[in-house]
């Protein structure tokens, strides 16, 4: 059972302009007991965003090894000083205490039993439900024939509530029994029959989850739903938008409702895809710390539009004036650098709820103390050179993002154009123009009008808390 957890990682070249950070480190003999905590604060000593404004993260700690030990010893558990470390304005750094987990989750590899979820609090009570919003194909969930829009409201046998809701629901489990549950005549009645979710090791979500091609008014109408930015699926989402092109799709629908980030780099790829191919143009210009802002050159600072995918083949590319967005709370990281990277050029229509206002990136962070140029960055070919005693992974923000113009102040989220909140007794089939999103995305094209009931209004969506630790437990 998943969440989607807002999350982006950096992927592409990072060029220097000057030294490497190596060249800096002051190295000396670190006792077991307290490596990773010496890995983390280095780690954020040498990326985080705000390490300016973290005194914990001052470079003197390192003057005196004696000093610094303790330090590190002050802290028997590692997670204190992770959490000691955050800035206030930090909303979305987290880590695992296994790498390999957080490596494969940000590739869309999980041990997951594939029901992708929503919770909502009941507006009379207590009471929590979970409403399905999507079933990874070939899972668990798939199997057993659960679908969106499925509710259940009881988990190994116990009613789920504000006070048991994240012990019931914890990633940790393997399996879970669950009890559906149906709104009827006003009332919501308790299925007595059970279903057991299992978990699948290696579970992969292709993020390309559904394409079509309507035709409305005489109009090509295409539709994507889109949910993680994950560049190993960059020719798959290619082929969509041949597809497109090859039948003279004039308008797109890009849903983005539940795509909690990525990678960068794929953002500026699908960026490419429905804009423009030109190279010349700017999509997007990072902005890192003091150490790194100044050693990376121009090229490595900006995203450019481009014209082929990182596997080299020509981008299939749209060259639209307009788009239709459809969002919600979670919709975040890479979602919004996207929305934010096309404004400048087109006109972007969000339909759906609020963003989430993640407008920094991250990096994945590992006890690689050696690795060239860039110490501690994430490289799957340096597994070997990772510290064996320190297994933790870190992902902290690492910059922020701006476009072309240089805005970059969407800490609040987007704003819909048209407001729509999802009902979770009233999803519809993803894909289907009765679907109340979607219904509403196509009427900003055609411009006929839509009779549709509003959302349910006894509903309260629950936010899970994303910062913390992926174990693979997601907080």
């Amino acid at each position: 059972m998943k969440t989607k957890l807002a999350n982006l990682f950096l992927l592409g070249t990072l060029i220097l302009a000057s030294c490497s950070k190596n060249d800096d480190e002051i190295f000396f003999e670190i006792p077991n007991e307290v490596q990773t905590q010496d890995f983390i604060w280095r780690g954020f000593n040498t990326w985080y965003f705000w390490k300016d404004e973290q005194s914990i993260l001052d470079d003197s700690k390192l003057n005196n090894p004696e000093n610094y030990i303790s330090f590190l010893k002050d802290y028997n558990n590692p997670v204190s000083l992770f959490e000691n470390i955050l800035n206030p304005n930090d909303r979305f750094s987290f880590y695992s205490q296994d790498f390999r987990a957080l490596t494969n989750f940000l590739q869309g590899i999980t041990t997951d039993d594939g029901m992708v979820y929503r919770l909502y609090r009941l507006g009379f009570d207590n009471r929590i439900i979970v409403a399905v919003k999507y079933v990874i194909p070939n899972s668990s969930a798939a199997i057993l024939g659960i679908k969106r829009g499925d509710l259940f409201g009881t988990v190994d046998g116990v009613v789920l509530n504000e006070s048991n809701y994240q012990d019931l629901l914890s990633s940790s489990k393997i399996s879970l029994q669950l009890n559906a549950i149906r709104y009827e005549n006003e009332q919501w009645i308790d299925e007595q029959e059970s279903i057991t979710l299992v978990k699948t090791e290696g579970l992969t979500e292709n993020p390309v989850f559904k394409d079509s091609i309507y035709t409305i008014d005489n109009q090509k109408i295409g539709y994507l739903v889109y949910n993680a930015f994950i560049s190993n699926y960059e020719e798959e989402l290619n082929q969509v938008f041949t597809e497109f092109k090859n039948n003279q799709v004039s308008s797109l629908i890009l849903d983005l409702r539940y795509n909690s980030g990525g990678s960068t780099a794929n953002a500026a790829i699908l960026a490419s895809m429905i804009y423009s191919n030109d190279t010349e143009l700017l999509f997007a210009k990072q902005r890192w710390n003091s150490l790194w802002q100044g050693r990376f050159s121009d090229e490595a600072l900006n995203e450019n539009f481009r014209n082929q995918t990182l596997g080299g083949n020509n981008i299939s590319s749209l060259g639209l004036s307009k788009i239709i967005i459809i969002t919600e709370s979670g919709t975040a990281s890479a979602s919004e650098l996207l929305i934010n990277g096309l404004t400048p050029y087109m006109d972007v229509v969000l339909v759906g709820d609020k963003t989430r206002g993640k407008n920094e990136f991250s990096l994945t962070l590992v006890d690689d103390a050696q690795s060239p140029d860039f110490p501690y960055l994430y490289r799957n070919n340096r597994e070997s050179f990772i510290n064996p005693n320190v297994q933790w992974g870190l992902q902290p923000i690492v910059g922020r993002f701006e476009n072309s113009i240089g805005f970059s102040d969407f800490t609040e989220g987007f704003q819909p154009d048209i407001f729509y909140s999802e009902d979770p007794i009233n999803l519809n089939v993803l894909g289907h123009t009765n679907e109340p999103l979607l219904a509403r995305a196509i009427a900003q094209i055609t411009g006929n009008s839509i009779t549709m009931k509003s959302s349910t209004k006894n509903f309260e969506k629950i936010e899970f808390n994303t910062q913390g630790f992926l174990n693979l437990e997601l907080r």
